[in-house]
């Protein structure tokens, strides 16, 4: 009832009951320092019997308590803040920055297609029958594929679209262009299958996946960036990204085995304050 997490504690007994508040019962639920017990318990026929006839027990860990666990896997500061810019400026010259912009300019539609499926996938994915919903979110990651259509086609015309668009002195872009759109393929195939992940009950999964990019994304810049410059930046971003989905599909393939339990019959709930 307090989903806003704004409830105040009072003790009892109370001098005087408020009429304008609900009261509820507090219930630790912490079985020890690293987890938390979910007890949910549902509400037939809009009364609550006087035998609850089953419950569904979930283990969470601490930190994941609110939700916590997946805000980084929505928030990717590489594709939010575009720290890769300034990794770009800091290390090379203004017309590399310039350079990368302009290729990053024409990963957007793929970016696009991309987050609109991600968008819709955890709404259908959401759904009561596991089964259902698991195909669901991989029938929404193979349709990211029109995106490898997209991407393709876009780099195909990236040398006839960046003289007109740009100039000539930017046609050093046209290969990064095409390295970059790779990396917005798997980009969008990570997102739209952790998104449904997420709204299957997994919440950390993208996280995770974002905090095993960055690892190898700073292997892989101390590596490529010395040699290749702009190229290994981008092509380090690339594999970065597909070492990114890889966990995501690892995971998303064990993912039903990893189901929190369904405990059935009635049970007692602690009294513990």
């Amino acid at each position: 009832m307090n989903s806003k997490h704004d409830g105040k504690l009072v003790e009892f007994p109370l001098e005087a009951i408020d009429n304008e508040v609900v009261y509820q019962r507090r219930i630790n639920n912490k079985i020890d320092d690293t987890y938390v017990q979910h007890i949910r318990i549902p509400v037939l026929n809009k009364e609550i019997p006087k035998e609850i006839p089953f419950v569904y027990l979930r283990h969470r860990p601490v930190h994941d308590r609110f939700g916590a666990r997946g805000f980084l896997g929505s928030n990717s500061p590489l594709n939010t803040f575009r720290l890769d810019q300034m990794v770009i400026g800091l290390s090379l010259t203004p017309v590399a920055l310039g350079i990368s912009v302009s290729a990053l300019s024409f990963t957007s539609l793929p970016k696009f297609v991309a987050q609109s499926l991600a968008s819709v996938a955890p709404y259908i994915a959401n759904s009561g029958d596991r089964k259902l919903a698991s195909k669901t979110m991989w029938r929404f990651f193979v349709a990211t594929s029109i995106n490898l259509l997209v991407a393709m086609l876009i780099a195909l015309a990236a040398e006839p679209l960046v003289l007109p668009l740009f100039g000539d002195a930017f046609l050093d872009s046209v290969p990064v262009v095409q390295i970059l759109l790779v990396s917005a393929v798997v980009i969008g195939a990570r997102r739209v299958l952790s998104e449904g992940m997420r709204a299957m009950g997994f919440p950390g999964v993208g996280s995770t996946a974002e905090a095993v990019s960055w690892i190898f994304l700073v292997a892989s810049l101390a590596v490529l960036a010395p040699y290749w410059q702009l190229i290994g930046i981008a092509v380090s971003i690339v594999l970065s990204n597909a070492v990114s989905l890889g966990s995501v599909l690892h995971r998303a393939l064990g993912g039903e085995s990893r189901m929190a339990p369904e405990v059935n019959g009635s049970i007692t709930l602690p009294n513990e304050l």
